[in-house]
């Protein structure tokens, strides 16, 4: 897709593994985003909610509709925040 100049937009992604659990991967999520901006792909992370799970950006006690502070953010929020241009 790449080679051929399609248009990319990758969905559901997340810092942790498949079934939300686990632990957050920081080095990993860093260099599939570092790819995407290498390509120019862009990108929507899953999971924007406020579940008690890893890869949730949002503390359970956090409000579901926002606006967030840091405070409120999880790890893995907090990390992809951080990558945000």
């Amino acid at each position: 897709a790449l080679d051929r100049g399609i248009a990319l937009f990758v969905t559901e992604w997340g810092t942790c593994s498949a079934d939300g659990n686990g632990t957050i991967s920081e080095s990993e999520t860093r260099t599939w985003l570092s790819f995407l901006r290498e390509h120019s792909i862009s990108w929507a992370n899953w999971a924007l909610n406020n579940k008690a799970e890893a890869c949730s950006a949002v503390r359970p006690e956090g409000s579901s509709t926002g606006p967030w502070r840091d405070d409120q953010l999880t790890q893995s929020g907090l990390l992809v925040k951080s990558q945000i241009p």
